[in-house]
């Protein structure tokens, strides 16, 4: 039996993520452009499936107000959806270009405020992981040695080495590496050979003095 020709998909029933392209455009153009604005006169024209198809997905709510008038608002849900909508496809209507106008000049005004270049947007780059202080005093020492493990390294020169890092939580990681065992802390065997670097770089451990590290492995 002949069904007869079938029916080319209207805008409204290509769906794309749960919603139509059509939609998509009205969600952003809430979010960019303000939410509020009356319904009789909101460009692109909503059918009255796809304005219930937003209500009832719980992204847009419509206002009426003293007037009878009704106007179209953005809820926290269509906020949370536009997170995760920039592979959505948008309708290619007339209706797009104030919004897309709208977005330009929104992006444009982060990246001035903070300082960023339109590469950082479009080639987004992840920041290395930040290293723990043990990692930074290992290299620290490394350096200071010579790429060498069991060897004798003054205080003084590790934590010159080390630079920024505050003394205190040098010392908590100097005296954990000890507790763990491989990092040894040490008393100078030439006192008279110390100076006043090495009297401000002195680590106490239960109350006795230290003056170098050597890390074992």
């Amino acid at each position: 039996m002949d069904d007869g020709p079938v029916k080319k998909k209207s805008d409204a029933q290509k769906k794309d993520d749960g919603i139509t392209p059509k939609q998509a455009l009205v969600v952003w153009k809430l979010l960019l452009l303000g939410d509020g604005q009356r319904l009789s006169k909101f460009t692109p024209k909503l059918a009255p499936r796809e304005l219930q198809g937003l209500v009832g997905a719980g992204l847009c709510t419509v206002e009426i107000g003293k007037n009878r008038s009704k106007k179209l608002r953005l809820t926290e849900k269509g906020w949370s959806w536009a997170n995760g909508g920039f592979t959505v496809k948008v309708s290619k209507t007339p209706a797009a270009a104030p919004v897309l106008d709208a977005l330009l000049a929104k992006v444009g005004a982060y990246l001035e405020v903070h300082n960023l270049a339109l590469d950082d947007l479009l080639r987004p780059r992840r920041a290395a992981p930040e290293t723990g202080i043990e990692e930074r005093i290992r290299a620290a020492y490394l350096r200071v040695s010579g790429g060498k493990y069991n060897e004798y390294v003054r205080l003084a020169r590790l934590r010159a080495e080390l630079g920024a890092d505050p003394a205190s939580a040098v010392d908590a990681a100097l005296i954990e590496m000890q507790q763990k065992g491989g990092t040894v802390l040490y008393p100078t065997n030439n006192p008279q050979a110390l100076g006043p670097d090495d009297e401000a770089a002195a680590l106490r451990v239960a109350g006795a003095r230290r003056d170098v590290v050597c890390i074992e492995r």
